[in-house]
Protein backbone atom coordinates (compact mmCIF):
# COMPACT_ATOMS: atom_id res chain seq x y z
CA UNK A 1 0.00 0.00 0.00
CA UNK A 2 1.84 3.21 -1.19
CA UNK A 3 2.24 5.72 1.80
CA UNK A 4 1.53 9.21 1.78
CA UNK A 5 2.99 11.73 3.63
CA UNK A 6 0.25 13.02 5.93
CA UNK A 7 0.86 16.89 8.23
CA UNK A 8 -0.36 17.13 11.55
CA UNK A 9 -1.90 19.80 12.95
CA UNK A 10 -1.09 19.50 17.16
CA UNK A 11 -3.24 22.21 18.10
CA UNK A 12 -6.47 20.85 15.95
CA UNK A 13 -5.53 17.74 15.70
CA UNK A 14 -6.35 18.20 11.95
CA UNK A 15 -4.79 15.41 9.17
CA UNK A 16 -4.46 17.13 6.08
CA UNK A 17 -3.52 14.95 2.68
CA UNK A 18 -0.59 16.84 0.71
CA UNK A 19 -1.50 14.50 -1.83
CA UNK A 20 -5.14 16.28 -1.73
CA UNK A 21 -4.29 19.39 -1.02
CA UNK A 22 -5.62 22.20 -3.78
CA UNK A 23 -3.95 25.64 -3.67
CA UNK A 24 -5.62 28.97 -5.02
CA UNK A 25 -4.56 32.49 -5.28
CA UNK A 26 -7.12 35.26 -5.07
CA UNK A 27 -6.18 38.15 -7.15
CA UNK A 28 -7.89 40.67 -9.49
CA UNK A 29 -7.93 39.47 -13.47
CA UNK A 30 -6.79 43.58 -14.14
CA UNK A 31 -4.19 43.30 -11.55
CA UNK A 32 -1.26 42.25 -14.26
CA UNK A 33 1.88 43.39 -11.65
CA UNK A 34 0.06 40.92 -8.88
CA UNK A 35 3.13 38.70 -7.23
CA UNK A 36 1.91 35.39 -8.36
CA UNK A 37 2.49 32.17 -6.08
CA UNK A 38 4.62 29.34 -7.80
CA UNK A 39 3.96 26.69 -5.10
CA UNK A 40 3.07 26.64 -1.77
CA UNK A 41 5.32 23.86 0.68
CA UNK A 42 2.51 21.03 2.09
CA UNK A 43 4.30 18.26 3.91
CA UNK A 44 6.39 17.40 1.92
CA UNK A 45 5.33 18.18 -0.91
CA UNK A 46 5.31 21.52 -3.38
CA UNK A 47 1.40 22.34 -4.63
CA UNK A 48 1.28 24.32 -6.99
CA UNK A 49 -1.93 26.60 -7.47
CA UNK A 50 -4.67 25.67 -9.18
CA UNK A 51 -6.79 28.10 -10.89
CA UNK A 52 -10.27 26.71 -9.53
CA UNK A 53 -10.39 24.74 -6.35
CA UNK A 54 -13.41 23.33 -4.95
CA UNK A 55 -15.02 23.56 -1.30
CA UNK A 56 -17.86 21.84 0.09
CA UNK A 57 -19.15 21.73 -3.67
CA UNK A 58 -18.72 25.06 -4.22
CA UNK A 59 -16.18 25.82 -7.22
CA UNK A 60 -13.85 29.37 -6.74
CA UNK A 61 -12.28 30.74 -9.52
CA UNK A 62 -9.08 32.56 -8.94
CA UNK A 63 -10.08 36.08 -10.42
CA UNK A 64 -13.74 35.38 -8.09
CA UNK A 65 -16.16 35.54 -11.16
CA UNK A 66 -17.35 31.75 -9.84
CA UNK A 67 -17.90 31.31 -13.78
CA UNK A 68 -16.45 27.60 -13.34
CA UNK A 69 -19.06 27.03 -10.83
CA UNK A 70 -22.05 28.60 -12.78
CA UNK A 71 -20.74 26.49 -15.70
CA UNK A 72 -21.13 23.66 -13.20
CA UNK A 73 -24.46 24.45 -12.01
CA UNK A 74 -25.83 25.19 -15.64
CA UNK A 75 -24.51 22.16 -16.85
CA UNK A 76 -26.33 19.63 -13.74
CA UNK A 77 -29.41 22.01 -13.88
CA UNK A 78 -30.06 21.53 -17.79
CA UNK A 79 -29.23 17.86 -17.78
CA UNK A 80 -31.73 17.34 -15.10
CA UNK A 81 -34.45 19.58 -17.40
CA UNK A 82 -33.66 17.17 -20.40
CA UNK A 83 -34.17 13.97 -18.30
CA UNK A 84 -37.71 15.34 -16.57
CA UNK A 85 -38.85 16.47 -20.27
CA UNK A 86 -38.57 13.26 -21.48
CA UNK A 87 -41.45 12.31 -19.25
CA UNK A 88 -43.01 15.21 -19.05
CA UNK A 89 -46.51 13.89 -20.94
CA UNK A 90 -46.88 11.90 -17.86
CA UNK A 91 -46.79 14.21 -15.33
CA UNK A 92 -48.96 16.55 -13.69
CA UNK A 93 -47.98 19.96 -13.20
CA UNK A 94 -47.44 19.72 -8.83
CA UNK A 95 -45.30 16.79 -9.71
CA UNK A 96 -43.07 18.61 -12.29
CA UNK A 97 -42.50 21.66 -10.44
CA UNK A 98 -41.72 19.38 -7.24
CA UNK A 99 -39.03 17.35 -9.39
CA UNK A 100 -37.59 20.92 -10.60
CA UNK A 101 -37.32 21.98 -7.28
CA UNK A 102 -35.37 19.01 -6.48
CA UNK A 103 -33.37 18.69 -9.50
CA UNK A 104 -32.58 22.45 -10.32
CA UNK A 105 -33.83 25.30 -7.87
CA UNK A 106 -31.58 23.44 -5.22
CA UNK A 107 -28.58 23.98 -7.14
CA UNK A 108 -29.73 27.71 -7.97
CA UNK A 109 -29.94 27.56 -4.21
CA UNK A 110 -26.71 25.94 -2.74
CA UNK A 111 -24.70 28.68 -1.77
CA UNK A 112 -25.92 31.42 -3.78
CA UNK A 113 -25.04 34.38 -1.52
CA UNK A 114 -21.45 33.91 -3.00
CA UNK A 115 -22.87 35.06 -6.18
CA UNK A 116 -23.76 38.48 -5.14
CA UNK A 117 -22.54 41.10 -7.59
CA UNK A 118 -21.21 38.28 -10.24
CA UNK A 119 -21.22 39.70 -13.73
CA UNK A 120 -24.50 40.24 -15.87
CA UNK A 121 -23.51 37.46 -18.35
CA UNK A 122 -23.05 35.03 -15.11
CA UNK A 123 -26.17 36.07 -13.77
CA UNK A 124 -27.87 35.79 -17.37
CA UNK A 125 -26.47 32.28 -17.56
CA UNK A 126 -28.12 31.05 -14.15
CA UNK A 127 -31.76 33.07 -15.23
CA UNK A 128 -31.68 31.43 -18.52
CA UNK A 129 -31.44 27.88 -16.66
CA UNK A 130 -34.51 28.94 -14.15
CA UNK A 131 -36.27 30.17 -17.25
CA UNK A 132 -36.03 26.96 -19.26
CA UNK A 133 -37.28 25.26 -15.76
CA UNK A 134 -40.45 27.59 -15.91
CA UNK A 135 -41.35 26.70 -19.23
CA UNK A 136 -40.85 23.39 -18.45
CA UNK A 137 -43.24 23.14 -15.42
CA UNK A 138 -45.35 25.65 -17.19
CA UNK A 139 -45.39 24.37 -21.09
CA UNK A 140 -44.68 27.42 -21.71
CA UNK A 141 -43.28 27.90 -25.61
CA UNK A 142 -39.46 29.40 -25.79
CA UNK A 143 -40.07 32.60 -26.88
CA UNK A 144 -43.05 33.37 -25.06
CA UNK A 145 -42.60 36.31 -22.40
CA UNK A 146 -41.40 34.37 -19.23
CA UNK A 147 -42.15 37.03 -16.94
CA UNK A 148 -46.33 36.18 -16.25
CA UNK A 149 -44.64 32.62 -16.11
CA UNK A 150 -42.57 34.07 -12.90
CA UNK A 151 -45.52 35.72 -11.54
CA UNK A 152 -47.77 32.42 -11.96
CA UNK A 153 -45.25 30.27 -10.32
CA UNK A 154 -44.62 32.89 -7.65
CA UNK A 155 -40.81 32.41 -8.35
CA UNK A 156 -38.24 34.78 -8.21
CA UNK A 157 -35.77 35.49 -10.19
CA UNK A 158 -32.41 34.36 -9.39
CA UNK A 159 -30.80 37.62 -8.99
CA UNK A 160 -33.95 38.24 -6.13
CA UNK A 161 -33.10 34.77 -4.48
CA UNK A 162 -29.46 35.54 -3.89
CA UNK A 163 -30.54 38.70 -2.28
CA UNK A 164 -33.44 36.77 -0.75
CA UNK A 165 -30.18 34.27 1.32
CA UNK A 166 -27.91 37.62 2.27
CA UNK A 167 -31.20 39.03 4.23
CA UNK A 168 -32.52 35.47 5.62
CA UNK A 169 -28.75 35.06 7.10
CA UNK A 170 -28.62 39.02 8.03
CA UNK A 171 -32.14 38.59 9.57
CA UNK A 172 -30.61 35.44 11.75
CA UNK A 173 -27.36 37.26 13.14
CA UNK A 174 -29.76 40.04 14.04
CA UNK A 175 -31.75 37.97 16.24
CA UNK A 176 -28.59 36.05 17.77
CA UNK A 177 -29.57 32.85 15.78
CA UNK A 178 -26.67 32.70 13.78
CA UNK A 179 -23.12 31.36 14.31
CA UNK A 180 -20.58 33.80 16.46
CA UNK A 181 -17.96 33.82 13.21
CA UNK A 182 -20.71 35.47 11.43
CA UNK A 183 -22.42 37.65 13.97
CA UNK A 184 -19.01 38.88 14.08
CA UNK A 185 -19.44 40.14 10.27
CA UNK A 186 -22.25 43.22 10.83
CA UNK A 187 -22.36 45.35 13.43
CA UNK A 188 -25.82 46.22 14.93
CA UNK A 189 -26.12 50.51 14.99
CA UNK A 190 -26.44 51.61 18.59
CA UNK A 191 -27.64 55.85 18.90
CA UNK A 192 -25.61 57.92 21.33
CA UNK A 193 -29.11 59.21 22.63
CA UNK A 194 -32.81 57.83 22.57
CA UNK A 195 -34.01 58.74 18.74
CA UNK A 196 -37.42 56.97 17.30
CA UNK A 197 -34.69 54.82 15.45
CA UNK A 198 -33.54 53.21 18.41
CA UNK A 199 -35.56 49.90 17.70
CA UNK A 200 -35.03 50.34 13.74
CA UNK A 201 -32.68 47.77 13.93
CA UNK A 202 -30.29 49.27 11.30
CA UNK A 203 -26.77 48.07 10.94
CA UNK A 204 -23.54 50.12 10.64
CA UNK A 205 -22.19 49.80 7.16
CA UNK A 206 -18.11 49.31 6.97
CA UNK A 207 -15.97 52.08 6.64
CA UNK A 208 -13.85 52.97 3.46
CA UNK A 209 -13.58 52.30 -0.11
CA UNK A 210 -14.70 49.01 -2.06
CA UNK A 211 -14.17 48.00 -5.17
CA UNK A 212 -17.67 47.02 -6.92
CA UNK A 213 -16.17 43.34 -8.48
CA UNK A 214 -14.43 42.42 -5.52
CA UNK A 215 -14.81 44.22 -2.37
CA UNK A 216 -18.59 45.05 -2.48
CA UNK A 217 -19.51 41.70 -2.51
CA UNK A 218 -18.29 40.70 0.34
CA UNK A 219 -20.99 39.65 3.11
CA UNK A 220 -19.82 42.14 5.54
CA UNK A 221 -20.23 44.96 2.97
CA UNK A 222 -23.21 44.01 1.21
CA UNK A 223 -25.26 42.67 4.48
CA UNK A 224 -25.45 45.99 6.05
CA UNK A 225 -26.52 47.98 2.43
CA UNK A 226 -29.19 45.50 1.69
CA UNK A 227 -30.86 45.13 5.40
CA UNK A 228 -30.89 48.87 5.87
CA UNK A 229 -32.83 49.11 2.18
CA UNK A 230 -35.65 47.40 3.65
CA UNK A 231 -38.68 48.88 5.74
CA UNK A 232 -38.53 48.88 9.24
CA UNK A 233 -41.76 46.74 9.40
CA UNK A 234 -39.89 43.73 7.37
CA UNK A 235 -36.57 44.31 10.19
CA UNK A 236 -38.93 43.69 13.01
CA UNK A 237 -40.77 40.87 11.69
CA UNK A 238 -41.51 38.15 14.62
CA UNK A 239 -40.00 35.19 12.91
CA UNK A 240 -37.87 33.87 11.16
CA UNK A 241 -41.11 32.20 9.39
CA UNK A 242 -42.70 35.48 9.06
CA UNK A 243 -39.64 37.46 7.75
CA UNK A 244 -39.40 35.08 5.03
CA UNK A 245 -42.82 35.80 3.82
CA UNK A 246 -43.05 39.35 4.39
CA UNK A 247 -39.32 39.61 2.70
CA UNK A 248 -40.43 37.68 -0.36
CA UNK A 249 -43.40 39.72 -1.16
CA UNK A 250 -41.26 42.36 -0.75
CA UNK A 251 -39.21 41.26 -3.28
CA UNK A 252 -41.51 39.98 -5.67
CA UNK A 253 -43.27 43.08 -5.88
CA UNK A 254 -39.93 45.14 -6.46
CA UNK A 255 -39.28 42.94 -9.17
CA UNK A 256 -42.49 42.47 -10.99
CA UNK A 257 -44.46 45.33 -10.21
Amino acid sequence: MRQRNLLLDEFNMLILNDEKTEVVQFSSRLRSDAVKLSSLRIGESDIAPSATVRNLGVKLTHDGSMSDHISHICKNGFYALRRIGKIRQLLDRPTTEKMVHAFVTSQLDYCNSLLYGVGKFQLGRLQSLQNAAARLVSRTRKFDNITPVFIDLHWLPVEARIKFKILLTTFKIVHRAAPLYLMDLIEIYTPTRDLRSSNSLRLVPPRGMFNKAYGQRAFSVCAPSLWNSLHPDICNASSVDCFKRVLKTHLFAKHYY
